[in-house]
């Protein structure tokens, strides 16, 4: 299963030094201050996706789903950021409205899935994600994995807040206010130099083209003819500050 995989890739990326991205983002949601809620992902509220032609949409995932469509950007991004009433209906959107099929344990850990998988699952914004089990799963495995390094000291090894992975106490929920996870289609920035780190790897794949993390790139004959050789060659996938 998925789960096994994920789990013998991790133990391999540790010996050689690696993370996985959306384990890290996991870790920033399970090692937080007590009390801490995480409800859906920050899409429409922290970033958007603009499509080639201008069009915005509220994530890359999302990108031609035009029921999702926000606007135009010669409607002017602030005007779409504020007004738009697609981005209102996602902000307004939380996990509780998924009732019983959000009725989970970790469900505020694991912040209720991805509103991506749910749309392109079940044309709602919450409560179809195909992964919701995956998830929790990963979620348990991190603690166990964690409480494994201490003693057993009787009832509890580890309580939440023993551990920290999350940002500053002032951001996104670890003060005690509703959070939100990483759309899974972006690189999360859990870590503190995370932005530093993006910047230099991406800033090197710019100068010189990094076979190992090209996107396919195969637009239907003759669309993609106006598009430069050496843009193709740096097409990054969704979440690539490159273009």
């Amino acid at each position: 299963c998925l789960f096994s995989q994920i789990v013998k890739t991790t133990a391999v990326c540790r010996e050689l030094g690696m993370k996985i991205d959306n384990l890290e983002a996991m870790k920033a949601q399970v090692f937080a201050v007590p009390g801490s809620r995480f409800d859906l992902t920050n899409m429409g509220w922290e970033s958007l996706a603009v499509a080639p032609d201008g069009t915005i949409y509220p994530s890359p995932a999302l990108i031609r789903v035009e029921e999702l469509a926000c606007g135009h950007l010669e409607q002017g991004l602030v005007d779409i950021w504020r007004n738009n009433l697609m981005l209102r209906t996602i902000r307004s959107t939380s996990l509780v409205d998924a009732g019983e099929r959000q009725q989970r344990p970790l469900v505020f850990i694991t912040g209720g899935g991805d509103p991506d998988h749910s749309w392109n699952t079940g044309h709602e914004l919450v409560g179809h994600d195909p992964y919701i089990d995956l998830y929790e799963q990963l979620a348990l495995q991190l603690i166990t994995d964690q409480a494994a390094q201490y003693p057993d000291q009787g009832l509890f090894r580890l309580r939440m807040g023993d551990v920290r992975h999350d940002c500053p106490d002032t951001e996104n929920g670890s003060d005690g206010s509703v959070g939100l996870t990483h759309c899974n289609c972006l690189i999360s920035l859990a870590e503190h130099d995370g932005h530093s780190s993006v910047r230099e790897f991406y800033s090197n794949a710019a100068q010189q083209a990094n076979t190992e993390i090209v996107n396919p790139f195969n637009p239907a004959a003759g669309l993609g003819n106006y598009i430069p050789e050496e843009a193709k060659e740096k097409s990054y996938g969704c979440g690539s500050p490159v273009k």
